[in-house]
Protein backbone atom coordinates (compact mmCIF):
# COMPACT_ATOMS: atom_id res chain seq x y z
CA UNK A 1 0.00 0.00 0.00
CA UNK A 2 1.36 3.41 -0.90
CA UNK A 3 1.64 6.31 1.52
CA UNK A 4 -1.40 8.60 1.62
CA UNK A 5 -1.00 11.89 -0.19
CA UNK A 6 -1.43 15.22 1.56
CA UNK A 7 -4.79 15.59 -0.17
CA UNK A 8 -5.89 12.24 1.29
CA UNK A 9 -4.56 13.20 4.73
CA UNK A 10 -6.51 16.46 4.74
CA UNK A 11 -9.64 14.85 3.23
CA UNK A 12 -9.76 12.36 6.12
CA UNK A 13 -10.20 15.17 8.63
CA UNK A 14 -13.72 16.02 9.74
CA UNK A 15 -15.24 18.85 7.69
CA UNK A 16 -15.41 21.17 10.74
CA UNK A 17 -11.62 20.87 11.09
CA UNK A 18 -10.89 21.37 7.39
CA UNK A 19 -12.92 24.59 7.54
CA UNK A 20 -11.00 25.90 10.56
CA UNK A 21 -8.09 27.83 9.04
CA UNK A 22 -6.37 28.32 12.39
CA UNK A 23 -6.30 24.61 13.20
CA UNK A 24 -5.21 23.71 9.68
CA UNK A 25 -2.37 26.23 9.82
CA UNK A 26 -1.31 24.91 13.22
CA UNK A 27 -1.08 21.36 11.85
CA UNK A 28 0.63 22.41 8.62
CA UNK A 29 3.33 24.46 10.36
CA UNK A 30 4.07 22.13 13.28
CA UNK A 31 7.19 19.94 13.51
CA UNK A 32 6.59 16.33 12.38
CA UNK A 33 5.66 14.62 15.69
CA UNK A 34 3.61 17.57 16.91
CA UNK A 35 1.76 17.72 13.58
CA UNK A 36 0.88 14.01 13.92
CA UNK A 37 -0.25 14.55 17.51
CA UNK A 38 -2.45 17.53 16.67
CA UNK A 39 -3.86 15.66 13.68
CA UNK A 40 -4.69 12.65 15.87
CA UNK A 41 -6.59 14.83 18.32
CA UNK A 42 -8.89 16.13 15.58
CA UNK A 43 -10.68 12.77 15.45
CA UNK A 44 -12.11 12.78 19.00
CA UNK A 45 -15.91 12.80 19.12
CA UNK A 46 -18.52 12.35 21.82
CA UNK A 47 -19.28 8.64 22.13
CA UNK A 48 -22.78 8.08 20.72
CA UNK A 49 -23.36 5.62 23.57
CA UNK A 50 -22.62 8.33 26.13
CA UNK A 51 -19.38 6.92 27.57
CA UNK A 52 -17.17 9.95 27.05
CA UNK A 53 -14.96 10.59 24.05
CA UNK A 54 -13.88 8.16 21.33
CA UNK A 55 -11.98 8.51 18.07
CA UNK A 56 -14.14 8.67 14.98
CA UNK A 57 -11.84 6.31 13.07
CA UNK A 58 -10.03 3.22 14.36
CA UNK A 59 -6.33 3.28 15.26
CA UNK A 60 -5.42 1.05 12.30
CA UNK A 61 -6.86 3.67 9.91
CA UNK A 62 -5.58 6.70 11.81
CA UNK A 63 -1.96 5.58 12.28
CA UNK A 64 -1.10 5.40 8.54
CA UNK A 65 -2.50 8.91 8.08
CA UNK A 66 -0.48 10.19 11.04
CA UNK A 67 2.70 8.55 9.77
CA UNK A 68 2.18 9.94 6.28
CA UNK A 69 1.71 13.42 7.73
CA UNK A 70 4.82 12.91 9.87
CA UNK A 71 6.79 12.06 6.72
CA UNK A 72 5.30 14.91 4.67
CA UNK A 73 6.27 17.30 7.49
CA UNK A 74 9.90 16.17 7.27
CA UNK A 75 9.94 13.29 9.76
CA UNK A 76 12.78 10.91 9.01
CA UNK A 77 12.02 7.75 11.02
CA UNK A 78 8.44 6.60 10.45
CA UNK A 79 9.14 3.18 11.97
CA UNK A 80 10.24 4.73 15.26
CA UNK A 81 7.26 7.08 15.08
CA UNK A 82 4.89 4.14 14.61
CA UNK A 83 6.39 2.39 17.63
CA UNK A 84 6.07 5.57 19.68
CA UNK A 85 2.35 5.90 18.94
CA UNK A 86 1.67 2.20 19.44
CA UNK A 87 3.30 2.55 22.86
CA UNK A 88 1.22 5.61 23.70
CA UNK A 89 -2.00 3.86 22.72
CA UNK A 90 -1.08 0.70 24.66
CA UNK A 91 -0.96 2.62 27.96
Amino acid sequence: MSQPTLDQIWAALPERIRQNKGVMQRIQTAPPRLAAAIYKDMFWITDPEGRGMVRSIPDDELLPLMLALYSHQGGTDPQAEAEFWKGVWAQ
